[in-house]
């Protein structure tokens, strides 16, 4: 406690914080009140230096699309201490079931779409940043092999020629808060890329069967530009490759879950297969 006191006596005079809501290996989570206005502070542990992440270009990207209704709004950064707060979303937090019902997966369509329509702030990295870190940091690794096959497999499916647009790149439902509208936080992995990325998580993440990825593709696309099935195939293949890179570099630099050892397995078990 006295560390987090430490980090934030300069955030503003009458910045409280209340209590520890949600943590990670990357981040903790608080709900706080920053100038009268109901908040949450997000501070980075350890980890989040490991993995690259540009935490000032994050915030001047939450500033500029903070009006289109689907963002949290940005209060407060301070980079270099891993601070971020920003105004406190009431909703409900979504599961992967939530995501599968028709109302809700054609909002997700439609909000996708808008976010690759966006133009990025300055500034913006591409995920090639964030891949060639993670190749850097795990050349060691026991599961390297993976790493230079989902490399390979990356820039197979995108060339220098590949038309990039701003994208989320962590869309599961975890990152879903359904309120007055649906909300969609935790940008701190957006980035220039291949929107079919995005595409790929949203039908990988919650599972979704043939009937519901075809109503997704339908409304993401608006019924006016066709999508290529056999290139969304491959990008759902990458996913699972991004997985084993993030689950790499927590096993390397963090503690991981029970549950994040029995996916680390999973994945290995089918990208495996996959190699064969």
């Amino acid at each position: 406690m006295p560390d987090l006191i430490q980090k934030t006596e300069t955030i503003a005079n009458d910045f409280i914080v209340k209590q520890l809501i949600k943590e990670g290996p990357v981040t903790r989570i608080y709900l706080c009140t920053f100038e009268g206005i109901e908040s949450v502070m997000r501070l980075d542990k350890p980890m989040a230096r490991q993995l690259g992440l540009n935490r000032a270009v994050e915030y001047d990207l939450l500033e500029s699309i903070q009006f289109h209704g689907f963002s949290p709004q940005p209060l407060y950064s301070d980079p270099d201490e891993g601070i971020l707060v920003c105004r406190y979303i009431k909703g409900k937090a979504l599961s992967q079931e939530d995501i599968r019902q028709t109302p809700m997966l054609i909002e997700v369509a439609r909000i996708t779409r808008s976010i690759h329509e966006l133009e990025p702030v300055s500034g913006v990295l591409k995920l090639t940043h964030f891949l060639n870190h993670y190749e850097a940091q795990l050349s060691d690794h026991r599961l390297s092999p993976f790493l230079r096959s989902g490399m390979d497999l990356f820039a197979e499916l995108s060339p220098e020629t590949t038309a990039l647009k701003l994208c989320h790149n962590d869309l599961n439902h975890s990152n879903f808060v359904s309120g007055n509208n649906l909300f969609i936080l935790d940008w701190e992995y957006a980035s220039l890329n291949d929107p079919y990325f995005d595409l790929a998580t949203v039908i990988e993440y919650h599972q979704l069967s043939d009937s519901k990825i075809e109503e997704f593709i339908n409304h993401y696309s608006q019924n006016s530009e066709s999508v290529d099935i056999k290139k969304l195939d491959q990008w759902r293949q990458l996913t699972d490759y991004l997985s084993i890179f993030w689950l790499m570099m927590l096993e390397k630099y963090a503690t991981m879950s029970d549950k994040e050892k029995a996916w680390m397995i999973d994945l290995e078990r089918r990208l495996s297969k996959k190699k064969g």
